[in-house]
């Protein structure tokens, strides 16, 4: 909780990996690019949820997420 992540370049996740967003935390998109490099996917950015509190995804620009599993999802 009150962690903020803040992406403005371009990332290659790991195969099978993800971006969790905890309850109380923060994550700016800021016009980057996030992908798998290697062809193959990554599992996608997970929003968890606590009671009422949840994370954030805020975004700024365009930014772009390429060969995920799954879409943002609260």
């Amino acid at each position: 909780p009150g962690g903020f992540l803040t992406i403005r370049c371009r990332v290659s996740m790991p195969p099978g990996s993800k971006i969790s967003v905890a309850p109380g935390g923060r994550l700016l998109l800021d016009n980057c690019r996030i992908h798998q490099a290697c062809g193959k996917t990554w599992r996608g950015i997970e929003i968890q949820k606590n009671g009422k509190k949840t994370g954030q995804v805020l975004t700024l620009g365009n930014p772009i997420l390429d060969d995920r599993e799954k879409s943002i999802r609260p």
